[in-house]
């Protein structure tokens, strides 16, 4: 215990989804879940506090932490939080918004569980390959159309 930082360590606290899937553009890898960081009970968590809640996401790759991966992402954020709260926006899993590698110039895509994270709709219709390598094109699964939802799948 002599060498850690007490100080780092997130303290109790319990997280209510008050929001998202959310874009908080440029940089976020793919959607983010916004959570209410509070106490045990029910004060808020401050923001060096909160900010503490990160690292226990390192030991799941998150991407500030060593050799992380940079899709899983963990922020405090203002967006969707509730006034006088402390919030944090999580992005649970890698791969939203990458795509696989292609082979040849022109090659359609290849999306991380076929799925792309995507609310201007600027990929909608375009040629993809699934991960099984059937060549289709990027679809909405909503039922409310044009809506997407911010997710188009190589289905």
């Amino acid at each position: 215990m002599a060498r850690n930082n007490p100080t780092k360590l997130p303290r109790a606290h319990k997280l209510t989804k008050v929001g998202g899937p959310i874009n908080l553009g440029i940089g976020a890898c793919g959607p983010h879940y916004v959570f209410q960081a509070d106490r045990p009970d029910g004060t808020p968590l401050t923001a060096a506090e909160a900010a503490n809640l990160s690292n226990g996401v390192c030991f799941y790759g998150f991407a500030n932490c060593g050799n992380g991966n940079p899709c899983i992402s963990y922020t405090l954020t203002g967006q969707g939080c509730p006034s006088g709260r402390t919030c944090v926006a999580i992005d649970p899993t890698d791969g939203d918004n990458g795509s696989g590698t292609t082979t040849t110039a022109g090659s359609a895509l290849t999306y991380p569980m076929n799925r792309l994270y995507d609310p201007t709709n600027s990929k909608l219709s375009s040629q993809c390959v699934t991960t099984v390598g059937k060549l289709t094109s990027m679809s909405s699964k909503c039922s409310a159309l044009p809506s997407t939802c911010g997710y188009l799948y190589c289905i």
